[in-house]
């Protein structure tokens, strides 16, 4: 995660773009990091794992807004 007391925060995510299978649509990449609630806190997460929960997410189940993030399980 790249910390900025001036700008935003950009961090690296495992996101998807359109529903398929996890290996077709799963993709690491750079996006920024919103800013949490007031009522929320910000983890830093150092490693995530991926479930079949995630898989589920990839092929569609619950769908909504896309892009959407996986990794559920964090350390």
């Amino acid at each position: 995660m790249n910390v900025s007391k001036t700008g935003p925060i950009i961090t690296r995510a495992v996101r998807f773009h359109r529903y398929g299978e996890p290996a077709d649509v799963l993709r690491m990449e750079d996006t920024m990091l919103p800013a949490p609630a007031s009522n929320r806190i910000r983890v830093r997460v150092i490693a995530c794992g991926l479930n079949p929960a995630d898989w589920a997410l990839c092929r569609g189940l619950f769908a909504k807004d896309l892009p959407r993030g996986v990794g559920l399980e964090v350390s």
